[in-house]
């Protein structure tokens, strides 16, 4: 792979690591075709800072999934290391004081009567502390899933002491119950303090429905202002043992009531049984509201469609972004515009597969956000027209002629297909460590990471005893990419040194590139064109644009003379060759390097370049 314009003269040796297909890493859940497929990664939105809640769009798939589910994931502050926050299984999450100095990703896997398949978004920003005032947030209490799994019986209360309560207006209690609770139905409440027990009832609400091994939040039915101060929790079950989680010693009381069975909490607190500095903090804290009121769902950034506006294709509209109180529920209404927009009946799914019907139309999507102070919907710009079916020919098509297909990989399995494809373990001279636990498939993607380890991935055609396919003179080769990066060509940088190229064979033993080598989007800082032989070294192009972090087809036609570059069906450069004809290797790079050749070293975080398909034809 070319590194540059100026880069230097070098002789490049390949040290290649063959590998069996039962070696490749195989990351992805599904194995049906038609199963979904990740086509834009989740998207996060909301503060990183402890109290607040953070928010996931499901992202966008193909073959139209029918039901989502949710995880989240604490990690370093790279966004690696990631380990399951139990409990968290909703779109939304609350953050936690054990969040703090980390940043959080979700993940989403999408279902449908195929299969399903799992995708992730990037991480956040590191979570900080939650500030110390009142007006809004958490109020106070332990927002951290404590490790020792307890319960009490049925009916009978307990309560745990609060320590240094911030001022504000209480509006609900999150209270996290035990995958082991039996409880059917559970009333939460806060006591005023009096002499280090619990005294007064201030505020208390009910649920008939618990969710084990899950938060659940609890509306209060009057919302108390506290002052600042020593405050009690408290919490009974109904129907059976309630199950919490607490810590087995900590610096703070709590105390089980003289009462028993009760169906909800009394106005003056019993004593009964107090345990300091033991089974304290347990997980539950306190919502703070601004107004008193839970609020209804706003919109602040509406709706967007992805996917390819053609008869046959599946659409995928994202949540958007809402202000409100959570947690919230989304709906959603799939529309046809002639110019005036009516339901398309039955499509009421985040995915709607378009249909011969809606050919020549424009395609809107109406999402509607619902939580306990009502409802909201907001419209997404339309997409279209809707063109006819897809005919299997390229994006870009150099000569005006029907194709016929000669490769095609569409990457929807769970492990790379060693058939096709080869791992390039080192390129030597380059100082570009490339390793093939770098290279998978998940989401209907190949995934090419680059872990930010010194390592990433090369995949290769064509190349050292593998034969499954080399560009010819007269061929027209695209592939599907999503480089990661700001990427705004020419002034704004693409992260690492990723490339969609193809290059000749050497001669058996030799070195150089007399079969040439063509960069059709090589990301060197911004995404540039460049060709290389034994005889000649050219900077093509650097076509300007949007190019990161999006969905792009990018191809290349091989003439006897000139190659023509490709970029979204349009021409964008061509080059007059100069190599020995020899059929060309497909090669896919995600890698980063140690500034050699002209070319700079890794810039941005480690992250994923994603290619959704490689197809050639003759």
């Amino acid at each position: 792979m070319s590194r540059g314009p100026t880069r230097m003269r070098l002789c490049r040796e390949l040290i290649v690591f063959t590998l069996a297909a039962g070696l490749w890493p195989a990351t992805g859940l599904a194995a049906n075709p038609q199963a979904p497929a990740n086509t834009a990664l989740p998207i996060v939105t909301g503060t990183p800072v402890q109290g607040d809640s953070l928010m996931t769009s499901d992202g966008s798939w193909t073959n139209s999934p029918t039901t989502f589910t949710y995880a989240w994931r604490r990690c370093d502050t790279s966004g690696f290391h990631c380990v399951a926050v139990d409990g968290a299984t909703s779109s939304s999450y609350v953050l936690q004081a054990l969040d703090v100095g980390h940043t959080m990703r979700s993940r989403i896997t999408a279902y449908n009567a195929s299969g399903s398949q799992w995708a992730r978004s990037a991480p956040t920003a590191v979570v900080t502390a939650a500030s110390s005032g009142g007006g809004g947030g958490v109020l106070g209490g332990d927002q951290a899933v404590e490790p020792y799994a307890d319960q009490n019986g049925g009916g009978i209360p307990q309560a745990w002491r609060i320590d240094n309560m911030s001022a504000g207006t209480a509006g609900s209690i999150s209270f996290y119950v035990d995958r082991g609770n039996a409880a059917t139905g559970m009333s939460v409440g806060l006591y005023s303090n009096s002499n280090g027990h619990p005294s007064r009832l201030l505020a208390q609400g009910t649920v008939s429905s618990l969710t084990g091994g899950a938060w659940n939040r609890v509306t209060l039915g009057t919302q108390p202002t506290l002052t600042a101060g020593t405050y009690w929790l408290a919490a009974v079950g109904t129907g059976g043992a309630l199950g919490f989680d607490d810590r087995l010693s900590g610096s703070c009381d709590t105390e089980v009531s003289g009462m028993q069975s009760l169906t909800s909490l009394q106005g003056t607190w019993s004593q009964g049984q107090l345990y300091s500095n033991s089974y304290c903090p347990v997980s539950a804290y306190v919502n703070a509201t601004s107004s008193g009121q839970s609020t209804s769902p706003s919109n602040t950034t509406a709706p967007a469609i992805s996917g390819t506006p053609q008869q046959g294709d599946a659409l995928t509209v994202s949540n958007g972004s809402w202000s409100g109180s959570t947690p919230m529920t989304f709906s959603y209404q799939w529309q046809h515009c002639t110019p005036a927009c009516a339901d398309i009946q039955g499509a009421t799914s985040k995915s709607y597969t378009l249909q011969a019907s809606d050919v020549g139309d424009t395609v809107d999507a109406v999402v509607t956000a619902t939580n306990g102070a009502g409802s909201s919907s907001s419209t997404s710009a339309a997409v279209g027209p809707v063109t006819g079916a897809q005919t299997g020919q390229p994006v870009g098509d150099p000569l005006g002629k029907s194709w016929t297909p000669a490769f095609d990989d569409e990457f929807n399995g769970t492990s790379i297909n060693s058939s096709k494809w080869i791992s390039l373990n080192y390129w030597y001279l380059n100082n570009e460590n490339v390793s093939p636990a770098d290279c998978s498939e998940s989401g209907g993607n190949l995934v090419l990471s680059l872990p930010g380890d010194g390592t990433g991935c090369d995949l290769a055609t064509d190349q050292n005893g593998l034969d499954s396919y080399g560009l010819p003179v007269g061929g027209y080769l695209e592939a599907r990419v999503w480089f990661p990066g700001p990427g705004s060509s020419p002034t704004s940088t693409l992260y690492n040194w990723p490339a969609i190229w193809a290059l000749g064979n050497a001669p058996s033993g030799g070195s150089g590139e007399p079969g040439g080598e063509i960069d059709f989007a090589e990301a060197l800082d911004n995404l540039q064109i460049n060709y290389h032989s034994d005889t000649v070294d050219k900077y093509v192009a650097t076509p300007p644009g949007q190019w990161g972090n999006s969905w792009h087809e990018y191809g290349v036609y091989r003439g006897a003379t000139q190659d023509q570059i490709f970029w979204d069906g349009n021409l964008v450069g061509t080059v007059k060759t100069a190599d020995n004809g020899s059929p060309e290797s497909i090669i896919l790079t995600s890698g980063g390097s140690n500034a050699c050749c002209g070319a700079p070293s890794k810039t941005g975080p480690g992250s994923d370049v994603l290619v959704d398909w490689v197809r050639a034809w003759g």
